[in-house]
């Protein structure tokens, strides 16, 4: 049969979707494809000994209101107060300074720029690294964009953090609950979409096929641009790119040595968060560091070096906990990259190739990168863009024919066309890297002289500014 549309992905958007779609109209046809055994995706609360964690999504702030009106709205509300003030205090000259340097970067030119090199300009050595302690993720202060970065972290100040004693999976799993027995909802749990054919023919690594008249990537950007067939994606897909992280937790009954704090380190510990009165995130990594601890336990010193570290920074001695257990995610949140300005991308994510009814949402192309509460207020964004029957009808910009195109074929009136959008390359033609080139494919669809030159992934971000419509009827 031909599904309306095909979901990749179960993760909290596309459940979040699902769900306010079902109130919209509940008798569209929709296939759910996910490549895990179960849904939720970075939400995953895990038991063990009786104790229940959380390996990827943790905690909550109010500030996250289209979180707090979903819990509201579910009448979900047995969540907790979890620990969260850190024992990195900046100065009220720091603090001032940081506030000054938001006011400054919160400008669109900064995304061209990576945080760490606009901060290292701005602030002292002493001052750099004690913002950098502060901030507690290593690999996102490298790699995040400056501009993108400076708007979303909104207050600096310290914020009230919430968790769920009995696992963030309660959400997810409510959702999921309202939705499984709508007939219409065919859920495919194992299923890993390896190809996508012409006419949105899906095949997966079970040898099941599909077909819709529209595909929703409700999945990762990494994961997507494995399947075969969405080569044409591969600009936006570029946009962000992705953290790893690492939560370790350890349970240690009868303890009397937890921090009253968050702590922040300089160690390979990075981060140690109380949980409850037994449980303990005792690290909370990114990047090398999450990396690092994986092989210290692959090499059976996991909790030597553990110990030695926790104890020269608390002080203290402490005996070996019950259990220690890692949740190693790649990858776990995303970072807008340089060149990319993230408005304007989330929007066109949502309809990334002009020709083809492909769409996509979650957390990689939000607003509020690494939390649940950007999945949730992406999709929401992208529900608006539906019709009265619930499908996504998106126009981003104005169509031109491959016959207009043509008219503009000079170096001083040039347009070209590329996977499906058109672009006024005029100014861009004295610039490009690559020479005269370019000439050969003004006033064309010059989508595979553009692939097979070899261009980077990061090659479209320089066009973005240049681009003024879709090229219609391909």
């Amino acid at each position: 049969m031909k599904y309306n549309i095909i979901i990749i992905g179960c993760g909290i958007s596309a459940l979040f979707y699902l769900y306010h779609l079902q109130k919209i109209n509940s008798n569209l046809k929709i296939t759910i494809l996910e490549k895990k055994p179960t849904f939720g995706g970075r939400i995953h609360s895990i038991s063990i000994e009786g104790s229940t964690i959380d390996s990827g999504a943790l905690r909550f702030t109010k500030e996250h209101k289209d979180l707090v009106g979903l819990l509201k709205e579910l009448k979900i509300d047995n969540y907790a107060k979890l620990t969260s003030k850190k024992n990195i205090k900046l100065s009220p000259h720091l603090q001032k300074k940081l506030q000054k340097f938001l006011q400054k970067t919160s400008n669109k030119k900064y995304s061209s720029y990576p945080l760490s090199s606009i901060a290292k300009s701005e602030f002292d050595f002493d001052e750099y690294n004690k913002l950098k302690l502060w901030f507690g993720y290593d690999q996102e202060w490298e790699n995040t964009q400056c501009y993108h970065w400076s708007k979303s972290i909104g207050n600096y100040t310290e914020q009230q953090y919430y968790y769920f004693p009995d696992g963030f999976s309660i959400v997810s799993q409510t959702i999921y609950n309202m939705i499984v027995d709508n007939p219409n909802y065919h859920f495919h749990f194992g299923e890993k979409v390896m190809k996508i054919a012409s006419d949105n023919n899906v095949y997966t690594m079970g040898n099941k096929h599909f077909t819709a008249n529209h595909i929703i990537f409700a999945a990762p950007p990494h994961y997507i641009s494995k399947i075969n067939g969405v080569e044409k994606m591969k600009p936006v897909l570029a946009s962000v790119g992705c953290d790893t992280l690492n939560r370790m937790y350890a349970k240690f009954p009868n303890q009397k040595w937890f921090p009253k704090t968050v702590l922040h380190c300089s160690s390979p510990i990075c981060q140690m968060v109380p949980i409850d009165e037994e449980i303990i995130m005792i690290s909370y990594t990114t990047g090398k560091d999450a990396e690092y601890w994986i092989a210290e336990e692959q090499n059976g010193r996991l909790w030597k070096t553990l110990k030695k570290l926790v104890e020269k920074e608390i002080g203290t001695k402490i005996n070996k906990p019950q259990w220690i257990k890692q949740n190693y995610w790649n990858p776990a949140t995303h970072y807008f990259n340089n060149g990319f300005i993230p408005e304007e991308t989330e929007k066109l994510s949502f309809k990334p190739v002009a020709d083809e009814m492909w769409h996509i949402i979650g957390e990689a192309f939000s607003m509020n990168q690494g939390w649940v509460n950007g999945a949730i207020n992406n999709a929401k964004k992208f529900i608006k863009l539906c019709d009265k029957n619930g499908l996504p009808n998106i126009q981003n910009t104005k169509e031109y024919t491959l016959k207009e195109v043509a008219k503009h074929n000079k170096k001083t009136n040039a347009w070209i066309a590329i996977f499906g959008y058109v672009y006024d390359i005029t100014k861009w033609i004295p610039i490009h890297p690559g020479g005269d080139v370019i000439l050969y494919g003004i006033g064309k669809d010059a989508t595979d002289m553009f692939q097979n030159v070899g261009h980077s992934e990061d090659a479209m971000q320089f066009l973005e500014k240049y681009k003024i419509g879709e090229l219609k009827n391909k």
